[in-house]
């Protein structure tokens, strides 16, 4: 992809996109969903830049720039396992350092949200409930009592999701199983 190459070329330019507002905002919609990530994607293009210089951007420009970077980080880090498969660890390090630096705006705390929730899957749902319930719980401790409570919002839902979608596999495996 051209941004691994010419990253600083177009630094201000790309900066501008993504801030873009009113008649020009579709511009900054489809820049996201190309350069954002994904729940299990990993790191969008995007993340080439280092969380610092991301960070800086929010500074410069705090009426924007840190919904919208809410909106594209990597929700999780990842490690891998001896399957040779990978398993979320905890929150990314971007979005701890935004709710440190941003995490009483809820602009920001809502585009987290929607990252979070925003994903398609097949089979079972449960072990990813799990995992953001297992993130947010990280947060319990965090200094700053607006993203404490946003946590445990957060865990109240997953909890409920968890319990729907162990009722909803439940019906399933017994309403359709075959004998």
């Amino acid at each position: 992809m051209l941004i691994e190459k010419y990253g600083e070329a177009i630094w201000e330019d790309l900066s501008k996109a993504l801030l873009a507002q009113d008649e020009d905002y579709m511009i900054y919609h489809s820049l996201s969903r190309i350069l954002g990530s994904g729940i299990g994607l990993g790191a969008g293009p995007l993340f080439i830049y280092e969380d610092e210089k991301l960070l800086e951007w929010c500074k410069d420009n705090p009426q924007k720039a840190p919904g919208r970077l809410a909106a594209m980080v990597p929700v999780y880090e990842y490690e891998k396992n001896e399957s040779g498969g990978s398993r979320a660890t905890g929150f990314s390090s971007i979005i701890l350092k935004l709710l440190d630096q941003y995490g009483s705006e809820e602009e920001v705390l809502n585009s987290l949200n929607a990252n979070m929730n925003s994903f398609s899957w097949t089979g079972s749902v449960i072990a990813l409930y799990k995992q953001k319930k297992k993130a947010l719980e990280q947060l319990l401790t965090h200094p700053n009592m607006e993203v404490v409570r946003w946590a445990e919002k957060g865990i109240e839902r997953a909890e409920a999701e968890i319990e729907y979608e162990t009722k909803r596999e439940d019906y399933e495996y017994f309403a359709y199983r075959n004998e």
